[in-house]
């Protein structure tokens, strides 16, 4: 056990941070905006007639999400930013070119009890909020992560 707690620390001293992280070992893009990792918080919600998801997806429009409900009430909601960003001089060359390519993606087993053809979606400010309502002869099962 004391061997795997080692090398456990050893890992980790290499993630950035760590004492032993290098970052030579990072591309420079990496440490100026590290979106490549993108983590999508969520909160979920209910009352008598609606779940309500809101999910935080900072730096996308709402052209750069998709939410989809499969056949087995799995919503999928992912995203993907893309952006470049160049800086100049004063004689207008470029100094430094930046590419930031990140992607979200959450999928969530939906109970039995929604109206999925009345579902809303909203987006704002990099926060999507969704209206998933209740249907009236569904059965009761709480919302989940498939």
């Amino acid at each position: 056990m004391r061997e795997m707690q080692q090398e456990m620390d050893q890992m980790l001293s290499l993630l950035p941070g760590g004492p032993a992280f290098s970052p030579s070992l990072v591309s420079p893009a990496a440490l100026l905006d590290d979106v490549s990792r993108l983590a999508m918080n969520v909160d979920i919600r209910e009352d008598d007639k609606n779940y309500y998801i809101t999910a935080d997806m900072p730096g996308l429009r709402k052209e750069d999400i998709k939410i989809r409900i499969d056949g087995n009430n799995v919503l999928t909601i992912t995203g993907e930013r893309r952006e470049e960003r160049d800086e100049r001089d004063d004689q207008g060359n470029v100094q430094r070119v930046t590419r930031v390519v990140g992607s979200y993606m959450r999928q969530f087993q939906l109970p039995d009890d929604i109206d999925p053809d009345s579902i809303q979606a909203r987006v704002e400010n990099g926060v999507l909020r969704l209206v998933v309502p209740k249907s009236v002869n569904g059965r009761k099962r709480g919302l989940s992560d498939p």
